[in-house]
């Protein structure tokens, strides 16, 4: 009796016991294929390549068959990119076209050197499960921007456009973030943000376009005009830029350095913007001496030495407009001098300032200034000869006395030589005068000996 409750329990439970089996036989066990990691939305750029990613997970003894398919542009047809079975059911890891595609890891399609042909969606398929996975691939091309930008005379209008094409799937199921976009910018600054979309049907491309109406300006030269591709989701950009080339007539000219006085030798500069580069001219209203300088640089030459009045003219042609610019400036030239403490001073320029007879200032003294010059061109050499000849004395009179602080030396010298030569001159006259006496008391000896003998 006991029996019977415990076997109608049992019967009630296995059912508990067959999930429990299948819960724990599915942690360890794969009950059917599938993608495990489908492939993205993705933007790529012509001459680059992309990735996508097709990651599978087959139950334990399945035969691992799996294809990449892709839509063409009109989506009229399929073309069958991968399937990793050959036509013998043997294992496959090559695709149909090696030089386009490739396969890397686990079933991921490498896509190289893309063209606007290789836009639309691409598909994975498991082909014993019937699991697919899709991604549409966007493919960009380089801007170009249009237009006439080069040597572009300031104050003309022109139209600048931009323009790009790009292939994908068609707008209609795509997302307005992951659609592309257009905009044109002159260094960071967005100029023209509206474009044009054209779809070709004969294609299935797109191409956008833009169109800035611009009006030149001296400043903008050398400034960058760039044209921007980008789509939001996934962000990709892809941009070309060209520099503005602007022609523009002299603004202003400047001199420096302004002064009311300079001297022989100075050099003023006059100074002034333009592209083309400025021609520069100076012209004298009133000096003594030469009246035109062609160039920005005016030297005060000794001909000029008096009161000028010069004028600086810089002009240049733009888009057949000539533009001119001048200055002017008054001034006194003299010749520096040290003497007297200030340029000017000990004869060479005279400017007593106001006087009582109208307030005129007096002339300056050209002909005086000429004769000083003069003077000192004759004076330098005769200084110069009489410095060397200066030179010449100081040198033979310190030869001389060089020669009377030794010669003391020298007779002392001497002097001793000829005492030791006459003491020994004595000494032999001596011997000399001695002997001749010995000699004959000798022989008076002899003789007297002689006498006795007899």
């Amino acid at each position: 009796m006991d029996m019977l409750p415990c076997k109608v329990l049992n019967q009630a439970l296995q059912p508990v016991y067959i999930v429990s089996y299948l819960l724990v036989l599915s942690a360890t066990t794969v009950l059917c294929s599938q993608i495990t990691t489908p492939p993205k939305d993705t933007t790529g750029i012509v001459g680059e390549f992309v990735t996508l990613s097709c990651e599978a997970q087959f139950m334990e003894g399945e035969i691992e068959a799996l294809e990449w398919t892709k839509e063409d542009l009109i989506g009229t047809s399929v073309e069958y990119i991968f399937i990793s079975l050959d036509q013998r059911g043997n294992p496959n890891n090559q695709p149909y076209n090696p030089a386009k595609y490739s396969i890397e890891g686990n079933y991921n399609l490498l896509i190289k050197d893309l063209t606007l042909e290789d836009g639309g969606i691409y598909r994975c398929r498991l082909l014993f499960s019937k699991e697919t996975a899709s991604a549409n691939l966007v493919i960009m091309s380089e801007p170009i921007i249009g237009g006439p930008m080069e040597g572009l005379p300031q104050g003309t209008l022109t139209n600048i456009t931009c323009e790009m094409t790009y292939s994908g799937p068609p707008d209609s199921i795509m997302v307005p973030q992951r659609k592309p976009q257009l905009h044109m910018l002159m260094d960071h600054t967005v100029v023209q943000r509206e474009y044009v979309s054209t779809f070709s049907g004969t294609t299935g491309k797109y191409t956008l376009s833009q169109t800035w109406e611009y009006e030149a300006s001296a400043g903008d030269d050398r400034r960058k005009i760039h044209c921007e591709g980008f789509t939001e989701t996934p962000y990709q950009i892809v941009e070309s830029f060209t520099a503005l080339d602007i022609t523009y007539g002299v603004p202003g000219v400047e001199v420096f350095p302004r002064k009311s006085a300079y001297h022989v030798g100075d050099v003023i500069t006059c100074s002034a913007n333009g592209k083309p580069p400025p021609v520069f001219t100076w012209t004298a209203d009133a000096s003594p001496g030469k009246n035109r300088q062609d160039g920005s640089e005016l030297e005060m030459t000794l001909d000029m030495v008096g009161q000028n009045a010069w004028n600086c003219v810089a002009q240049n042609q733009v888009g057949g407009q000539v533009y001119l610019h001048e200055t002017s400036l008054e001034f006194v030239v003299d010749v520096p001098h040290t003497e007297g403490g200030r340029p000017g001073a000990g004869g060479f320029m005279t400017n007593t300032g106001p006087n009582n007879n109208g307030g005129q200032v007096d002339e300056v003294k050209t002909s005086s200034t000429s004769g000083v010059v003069i003077a000192i061109a004759i004076i330098i050499p005769i200084v110069v000869i009489i410095i060397l000849i200066g030179v010449v004395l100081y040198c033979r009179k310190t030869r001389r006395k060089k020669s009377h602080i030794y010669s003391p030396r020298k007779e002392s010298v001497e002097a001793d030589n000829r005492s030791e030569t006459d003491r020994m001159s004595a000494r032999y006259s001596v011997r000399f005068s001695v002997q001749p006496d010995t000699d004959d008391r000798i022989r008076e000896s002899q003789r007297l000996n002689n006498g006795r003998n007899a």
